[in-house]
């Protein structure tokens, strides 16, 4: 039945699969977060990924064509953008709820837009600049600057989000001739080799009764790396990005039930302006550049 579906459809279908295990994962590490240091549940959890990733390298690209990359810089530099991405993202869930860190998050895509104008000559069109200036202003709105309660973590999170958008950038010159194992394969042999291994000499191995966490949130990290690459390469970009914003009521849904989070009305309204801002930007763009997270 799914080979019936056309490319848009399957696109779809991979996007809102990719972007909701994201948040799987993501809600993983914050409940790890309460037991375990960053460096550990990072490492762990990108260690769960790479052997999911390992096991199913038939059904994407197989792993000896990963290995023969003519691309391994940009793999690497990739690697580099994950590991910041990685650290920053659990300390922030660490500190803060997911219902604030996420719209932090949804702000890669104006920074994408304006990397991309000095990386690859994409020039802002003025109509961009209003709605990236609206964008912004959606984060003032859900934080409230003025008051003065700001959490000082959420540095984190904006760290993060410049850690995606790098990680997204560099996805534009890795085309079809790259497997789709690549894509999480070499971000996590770079997590792996700096934070596994020295989780095992610095830490205690996890407790038995929370192996599944990590496991779970492993291989939902794979499959949201594998899921969102895949609705990028079989549909046009202004129709999967849009669908990243959908992320919005599965964290809204996690953070009430499983961590008893309850948002403000600004967050919300913030969270809505960033949301609609992003829509508007993306589907005014005709260059397609692959975003995750």
């Amino acid at each position: 039945m799914f080979s019936t579906l056309s490319g848009t459809q399957k696109g779809i279908l991979y996007a809102l699969f990719g972007f909701s295990t994201f948040v799987i994962s993501d809600s993983c590490a914050k409940w790890l977060s309460s037991y375990y240091p960053v460096m550990m549940i990072v490492g762990w959890t990108y260690v769960f990924s790479l052997m999911f990733g390992i096991v199913c390298s038939p059904l994407m690209g197989g792993l000896p064509r990963t290995l023969r990359t003519g691309k391994i810089r940009v793999h690497l530099g990739r690697g580099v953008f994950n590991f910041g991405l990685a650290i920053t993202v659990v300390t922030a869930f660490q500190h803060l709820p997911l219902t604030s860190v996420y719209p932090v998050l949804f702000l890669a895509p104006f920074i994408i837009t304006l990397m991309a104008w000095p990386i690859y000559g994409e020039a802002v069109k003025p109509v961009n600049w209003l709605v990236i200036l609206i964008g912004f202003s959606g984060v003032v709105i859900a934080f409230q600057p003025w008051r003065g309660e700001v959490n000082p973590w959420i540095i984190s999170a904006f760290l993060c989000m410049f850690c995606i958008s790098g990680l997204s950038l560099l996805a534009r010159p890795l085309d079809q001739k790259e497997t789709l194992l690549s894509l999480s394969f070499y971000p996590n042999v770079v997590n792996v080799a700096f934070l596994f291994t020295t989780s095992l000499f610095v830490y205690p191995l996890p407790a038995p009764e929370h192996l599944p966490v990590f496991m779970l949130g492993g291989v939902m990290l794979t499959c949201g790396m594998s899921g969102v690459a895949s609705a990028c390469r079989v549909t046009r970009y202004a129709i999967v990005v849009p669908l990243q914003y959908t992320q919005l009521i599965l964290v809204f849904m996690i953070g009430y039930f499983v961590f008893g989070e309850r948002p403000d009305g600004w967050m919300i309204a913030g969270s809505l302006v960033i949301a609609a801002s992003g829509l508007l930007l993306v589907l005014s763009k005709k260059q397609p550049i692959v975003t995750e997270h």
